[in-house]
């Protein structure tokens, strides 16, 4: 349906419902679309015959309970936008990118402004809403089929299975904020022994801290967390902590959450990593012209510079923090997924110790670190810097240390969790390096992608070439078809 029918089938409903329209044919002709519609996202309405039925209504009555909305029966004005719409976007309070204004209660913000000229830009009608549940709820909603995506959102593996991306609509820094009296400098997970960090969740945040968490504790490091259903409870218990305490969140977040609380005693302590945020619209729509239209008309307005004159007014950068953009990684084609490879049986040996231990695995003939990088890493500086000072001081003896394919990384993984660090990871390895860039490229979402592996959940996913992961280098020739 184009945008020109679709408005004008939302006018006909609008007649009806506003009974601007006296003509009993027009009256008609809005109940077929409606039943057209619920039939389409999969209510019986009974037949497309313009009669305002009881099996019209119970269909409407049921479209209204999975939408959250007043549960009348009737066509009313909200139902019919939400009935009509192309795409229904869930978000949060997530302040300062999008946020309920505090005076008119409407969803705003630069993320908003920014998504709606891209709708517009694409002839797409598309509903934002804010979820009055929880965060997690909110995501569970849309992936049971009550809405049509998220935003704005990092990206994972488990999105991945039920989520589709846009091209990145922001890239941001997220980190650790302490007490200004907190001598703390942040330079890797390993400084935060002896801590509690607060975070709020669940969320993508919390997942993250979790695995900085596990990984640190397979090391005999103590990190505890204090979870929170909402971000100012733990800014509020940062302020008024003596011992050690942290906050693990994103940077502008939590600034614009220390200014609103007017917390003065509050500092950003260091960057643990970089994340792209994207729109993500449903899997379940099954309608890659819409992800084309929206990433088409987002690349317009990026690229005219509109972008930034949106997100100016807001005191938020095109690249919101201080992560930058390394040099474009260079496009490639989908690859196609590497057939499932069983891990080999655990013949891994450690071999040597320190900082240049290496872990030597006999029946794939690879050679990994042990370790890998101490700070999560974006793939241009992690296939260049990272390997580059590798090879050129001898790590472990050899000068010809890359990253691994996504075949070979594979090898790494278990298939039940190990009991010793905690996650899908095979013994012998050091478990901070939780999530790791592997050699794969592609083009995804509309933009430069890599593939990693997320040995906290088992998989192998992709992400945006900006985003940051841990290394973790292999030299040898892979032998796990012999």
């Amino acid at each position: 349906m184009t945008y020109i029918s679709l408005v004008k089938r939302f006018g006909i409903i609008l007649c009806l419902i506003t009974a601007a329209c006296s003509a009993a044919s027009h009256a008609e002709d809005s109940v077929r679309v409606a039943q057209d519609r619920l039939r389409t996202l999969g209510y019986d309405p009974g037949a497309s015959d313009g009669v305002y039925g009881d099996k019209s209504r119970q269909a409407v009555h049921r479209f209204q309970a999975d939408r959250k909305l007043k549960q009348s029966g009737e066509l009313d004005r909200e139902t019919a936008e939400l009935l009509l719409a192309d795409l229904v976007l869930y978000t949060q309070n997530f302040d300062p990118f999008h946020y309920a204004n505090p005076v008119t209660g409407e969803l705003d913000g630069p993320a908003v402004q920014l998504i709606k000229k891209t709708c517009a830009d694409a002839r797409l009608r598309c509903v934002l809403r804010l979820g009055d549940k929880s965060w997690e709820e909110t995501q569970k909603q849309v992936r049971d089929g009550s809405g049509d995506g998220l935003f704005l959102i990092g990206w994972d593996a488990s999105r991945a299975e039920y989520l589709q991306r846009t091209e990145e609509i922001l890239s941001t820094e997220y980190g650790f904020f302490v007490r200004a009296d907190d001598p703390l400098n942040f330079t890797g997970p390993k400084a935060l022994d002896g801590y509690t960090v607060g975070v709020y969740g669940p969320s993508n945040t919390s997942k993250t801290l979790d695995k900085i968490t596990v990984g640190l504790r397979s090391e005999g490091i103590r990190l505890d967390k204090d979870l929170q259903k909402d971000s100012d409870p733990v800014f509020r218990a940062l302020s008024t902590s003596k011992g050690k305490y942290a906050v693990f969140s994103n940077k502008d977040v939590g600034n614009s959450i220390i200014r609103r609380l007017g917390l003065e005693n509050i500092r950003y302590a260091g960057q643990q990593q970089c994340v792209s945020y994207y729109v993500g619209i449903t899997n379940r729509l099954n309608n890659t012209d819409f992800l084309d239209r929206f990433n088409t008309a987002f690349s317009q307005i990026a690229l005219s510079g509109l972008k930034r004159t949106i997100l100016a007014p807001y005191g938020v950068s095109a690249d919101a923090g201080a992560c930058g953009k390394p040099t474009p990684v260079p496009a490639t084609p989908l690859p196609t997924p590497p057939n499932p490879v069983t891990p080999p049986a655990q013949d891994c040996v450690v071999k040597a110790s320190g900082d240049d231990a290496v872990v030597v695995c006999g029946k794939s003939c690879m050679t990994w670190q042990k370790s890998g990088s101490e700070r999560p890493l974006t793939w241009h500086d992690a296939s260049g810097s990272y390997l580059a000072d590798l090879n050129a001081r001898r790590f472990g003896s050899a000068s010809d240390w890359r990253l691994p394919t996504s075949e070979e990384i594979r090898t790494l993984i278990r298939q039940d969790l190990s009991p010793k660090n905690r996650m899908f990871l095979i013994d012998g390895f050091d478990a901070t390096q939780t999530d790791c860039w592997t050699a794969d490229r592609r083009t995804d979402g509309g933009q430069n992608a890599a593939d990693y592996v997320d040995f906290f959940e088992g998989k192998i996913g992709s992400k945006s070439a900006t985003d940051t992961n841990y290394v973790r280098a292999v030299r040898g020739t892979f032998c796990g078809h012999r």
